[in-house]
């Protein structure tokens, strides 16, 4: 079976791709999704990787990434991709899925009608980049508490 790119971990390719329903709190839902800067959303949305379920990672075993210079979470078997961010990309006329979507469903890892489909996740994630953006420039980070 061949090995999807920028994958190191044992986890079946087809169970990477196979969440269809965002978490309550996924950064991709347009209610109650986690905030998050507007740079990273826009560094998210304009890269060629893929973006993890943030429930499916270690955040125990984090990994320094010399590239962006930051620890990241690590990826473990039951590792997912993000259904909100694989609804995002698939409504985004422009995108048509990133590249690592596209080559997921080349190898036949991923299938975009599958998850798109009869999904009602559909109409609670952002629509476009647009929508997203727009969403997180209005971002505020949560006060401090002065004691």
């Amino acid at each position: 079976m061949p090995k999807l790119p920028h994958s190191e971990k044992k986890n079946d390719p087809k169970e990477l791709f196979n969440q269809r329903t965002p978490c309550k709190d996924c950064p991709f839902r347009k209610v109650n999704g986690i905030p998050i800067h507007p740079q990273r959303a826009k560094d998210i949305m304009e890269s060629d990787k893929l973006f993890y379920c943030h429930k499916t990672l270690d955040y125990d075993n984090q990994e320094y990434n010399e590239e962006e210079d930051e620890s990241q979470a690590s990826q473990t078997e039951h590792t997912k991709t993000c259904s909100g961010f694989m609804i995002l990309m698939e409504q985004d006329p422009p995108l048509g899925g990133n590249q690592m979507l596209q080559i997921a469903g080349r190898f036949g890892f991923y299938n975009s009608e599958a998850l798109m489909k009869d999904n009602p996740a559909v109409a609670e994630v952002f629509a476009s980049r647009e929508e997203m953006a727009k969403t997180c420039n209005e971002y505020r980070p949560a006060k401090k508490k002065v004691s």
